[in-house]
């Protein structure tokens, strides 16, 4: 029966992206929309110049330019760069301050999926305590 049900599964797979569905797909039993583009994470980096990486799920259209729907609070000068699914800003950050990124929608994915909702994420440059 467990041959029978992972054979339809692949199958339904298999059916989705032949007919192009946009719909749903199924992995690990979770369905998984594939029209979505969303922030998976934001992370500051204090080692050389101090760096945010806004992390997406999908790898960003090469023809984007980000620059226009990344904010951050405090303003500080940017520098916006991106690579594979990564938005990566470098500038004058002071590491005591806390910082708010504003991701605005329409962000756009490789496959021409678009990020549908605007996010905001609070953020530090935390140092890193040895634990030797």
């Amino acid at each position: 029966m467990k041959k029978i049900n992972d054979f339809l599964k692949l199958f339904l797979i298999s059916l989705f992206l032949l007919i192009g569905s946009t719909k749903v797909i199924y992995s690990s039993n979770k369905e998984v929309p594939l029209t979505s583009l969303t922030v998976t994470n934001v992370i500051a980096i204090r080692e050389g110049v101090p760096t945010i990486k806004i992390i997406m799920s999908k790898d960003i259209s090469n023809t984007f330019d980000p620059t226009a729907y990344v904010k951050i609070f405090p303003p500080v000068k940017l520098k916006i760069n991106k690579s594979e699914n990564n938005i990566i800003l470098k500038g004058d950050f002071n590491l005591k301050r806390k910082y708010t990124i504003t991701i605005l929608k329409g962000i756009k994915a490789k496959d021409n999926t678009i990020l549908e909702q605007k996010s905001k994420h609070k953020i530090k440059f935390t140092l890193l305590e040895s634990k030797l």
